[in-house]
């Protein structure tokens, strides 16, 4: 007696169509994520030159997995942060905290496709 499997092939394909369909999906909700906190770090930024908004970049790697917003300006720490004689301006890190839940369902239903 002997059982002939088939398919093993199509199923192959399917998982790999698969798997390309949810990096995309997941490569969308980097960029998704990533745009909003930037807008929203931009928003919330303190402008008094205009320099430090401006200077808000989002970098996404070549791979598309990979990416963050940042300020290569830097006075954008003690501004973040504060100092001993001036109080902090947080614009950065609450805006990233907030973008977090976010970003976790929106990969969830990269994952759900």
């Amino acid at each position: 007696m002997s059982i002939t499997l088939g398919g093993y092939n199509d199923v192959v394909k399917n998982m790999q169509a698969w798997a390309q369909a949810v990096k995309k999906n997941a490569q969308n909700a980097l960029f998704d994520s990533l745009d909003e906190l930037l807008l929203n770090a931009q928003h919330d930024c303190p402008y008094k030159t205009g320099h430090l908004h401006d200077s808000l970049t989002r970098e996404i790697d070549a791979d598309g997995m990979h990416g963050q917003v940042y300020t290569p300006v830097i006075y954008g720490l003690f501004v973040e942060m504060g100092t001993r004689r001036m109080a902090a301006q947080p614009f950065l890190y609450p805006n990233w905290k907030r973008e977090i839940p976010l970003f976790q369902e929106r990969i969830r239903a990269a994952v759900l496709i």
